[in-house]
């Protein structure tokens, strides 16, 4: 018999999600491309790649006192640079940022996952 399985995940305060979309040049989703996201204060960085839709998502181990921190979010060549950002006295939301590439790719929300 096989013992039950168990996943672990930070509290929704200590865990920031950088997600979006690449979308190519006809601005269909581009499945399989290289995301790079690094947080460039503290020099963490990880690679992650979209999946069918051009859906991408990176997840950080963050606190409050990683606030304004500068994130580097590069696709396809191109460079995008946002801040860590979040109400930092809200210890229950997600906190997250969209950073989507290409032109026709924004999409209300992440893909809807069927069971």
């Amino acid at each position: 018999m096989f013992q039950p399985v168990a996943q672990a995940t930070h509290e929704a305060d200590h865990r920031f999600m950088v997600e979006g979309y690449v979308c190519g040049p006809d601005g269909k989703g581009m499945s399989s491309a290289d995301v790079l996201v690094k947080d460039t204060k503290i020099s963490y960085g990880q690679v992650v790649r979209t999946d069918g839709d051009g859906y991408y998502k990176a997840m950080f181990h963050l606190h409050n006192d990683n606030f304004g921190d500068p994130l580097l979010v590069e696709a396809r060549g191109e460079q995008q640079h946002v801040k860590v950002e979040f109400d930092q006295k809200d210890l229950e939301s997600d906190r997250k940022v969209r950073v989507n590439f290409g032109t026709g790719c924004e999409v209300s929300g992440p893909p809807v996952w069927i069971w």
